[in-house]
């Protein structure tokens, strides 16, 4: 075919020839560069573990977003809401008048996706506060613990006590005052005798504090704190202090007034958690306490309760304290970039007034807010952010939910064991609470329904530790492991 000069296809063949052809040979060389530069799934767990995670929030975003870029985002690999025609169970709109979409059970097969992945050489730890009013509390925590977590030698345990005298009396007691594990129980730890060396590390108070609280406090006696502050950000301090300074990828805030009650492993939990962070929130802020606690919490970050809700509610919906290192590190970069003045996280936290600043709000409310502003590639990209109310209805557990919500003070999924006082839910509750891993419940009692009943329903759902106090009677109603008194 023969084209004249003056013929209009003549111009748009030298256009395609002279700019769309070109376009496309550079778009493709850019998408195979793209793909030959991208790292593999081992390649980017590799470079995790051997990445440094100190770096300030305040640097380049590829500083903080390459180091946990290493899990697939396929709908693959990580669970998802199946998007279905199917409807909630009737409701009191004016008690919940959003529209539920994807109602039905999601039952991901998360236990093959954790196969797929080596976490052999991430460091975990347990972080526990206590002081010596508790000593026999985190003693029986600790023998729980040995006798009936097969891998607790293979991460460290960091208590932190109040003063010297505390350190020596709880060192003396870990080498003289603890009992063997029954015969019945699995196997412990070989070297149990010397988990003080390598494996339980204690921690005076005073040695953590930050230069301007050490000034009125010392070594012998960090009381003034207390007195000043109150127990709940007295703990709090203590929880945020070693969760900064301790050497771990993820920890477990850990109350000593907890309680292993059946056999489990503890790495696969934190594990499971890097692979699939999951956030709860709710609705459930009732009381004046709760709000003013929250909005304390929220101001410690800088920001404000309302742009997350009044009636929001996230730290004790959340039993299962999971942290991670290098969110800790944005926590107190972004903290003490945001009020100035040369303070330290703690302090800020310590001097905020309004109400307590429990450390899970603190720390849970920033992944929230962050997730909202970073990419979705960041280190909080990989968190969901799931509502109580919600998803318990999605799940077909209205009746349970219409059974807790007037409960005023606590979170919904705080004492989600109080649903099982509903007939007929026990099957789907602990389906439940299987697919999320809520292996650690508070027990607010022990006749919520018959007791055979009762204690193989925690057994079959994998309860493994029982936290934030024992309920009484228990000793003679689980058996094994009791509260013993030193």
């Amino acid at each position: 075919m023969i084209i004249s000069p003056g013929d209009p296809k003549r111009k748009s063949l030298i256009f395609i020839a002279t700019f769309a052809i070109p376009l496309v040979v550079v778009i493709a060389s850019f998408y195979l560069l793209v793909r030959r530069d991208r790292p593999s799934s081992s390649e980017q767990l590799k470079e995790l573990t051997s990445q440094d995670h100190t770096k300030p929030w305040t640097t380049s975003q590829d500083d903080i977003i390459k180091p946990w870029s290493y899990f697939s985002y396929s709908l693959e690999a990580l669970p998802h809401v199946p998007i279905g025609s199917n409807s909630p169970p009737q409701a009191d709109p004016e008690a919940f008048e959003d529209r539920i979409v994807g109602f039905g059970i999601d039952e991901g097969a998360k236990e093959d996706i954790l196969k797929k992945w080596d976490f052999s050489k991430m460091k975990y730890s347990l972080l526990v506060p206590t002081y010596i009013d508790h000593l026999n509390l985190s003693l029986n925590l600790l023998h729980s613990l040995h006798c009936l977590v097969p891998d607790i030698s293979t991460i460290s345990i960091e208590i932190v006590l109040s003063n010297t005298d505390e350190v020596h009396m709880f060192n003396n007691s870990l080498h003289t005052d603890l009992p063997l594990c029954p015969e019945s129980t699995l196997p412990a730890s070989s070297d149990f005798p010397n988990l003080s060396g390598p494996h339980i590390h204690l921690h005076n108070l005073y040695d953590l504090l930050p230069a301007p609280l050490k000034a009125s406090n010392t070594p012998e006696d960090t009381s003034s704190l207390l007195a000043k502050h109150g127990k709940y950000k007295y703990q709090s301090l203590k929880k945020l202090l070693i969760a900064s300074q301790a050497s771990y990828d993820a920890a477990i805030w850990m109350d000593a007034e907890s309680l292993a009650i059946q056999p489990f492993f503890i790495r696969p939990i934190l594990s499971q958690w890097l692979l699939n962070p999951i956030i709860w929130r709710s609705r459930h802020s009732l009381t004046d306490v709760q709000h003013s606690d929250t909005a304390a919490a929220v101001r410690v970050l800088g920001r404000s309760l309302s742009s997350f809700g009044e009636q929001f509610w996230v730290g004790l919906e959340n039993l299962v304290w999971v942290i991670e290192k290098p969110v800790i590190k944005d926590l107190f970069d972004w903290v003490e970039t945001a009020h100035g003045g040369g303070r330290s996280m703690p302090e800020v936290m310590l001097e905020m007034e309004g109400g307590s600043t429990f450390e899970v709000v603190v720390y849970y409310t920033h992944i929230v807010a962050r997730k909202l502003e970073t990419q979705g590639r960041s280190l909080f990209g990989r968190y969901r952010v799931l509502e109580a109310e919600r998803e318990l209805i999605r799940w077909g557990l209205w009746s349970g939910l219409e059974r807790l919500k007037d409960r005023s003070g606590s979170g919904l999924l705080e004492f989600v064991l109080e649903m099982l006082e509903v007939e007929g839910i026990e099957e789907l509750l602990g389906r439940f609470v299987k697919r999320y891993s809520l292996n650690f419940q508070r027990l607010s009692g022990l006749d919520i329904m018959d007791e055979n009943k009762f204690k193989q329903w925690l057994k079959e759902t994998n309860i493994y530790m029982v936290i934030s106090g024992i309920p009484p009677g228990w000793n003679e109603w689980w058996g094994w492991p009791v509260v013993w008194d030193v």
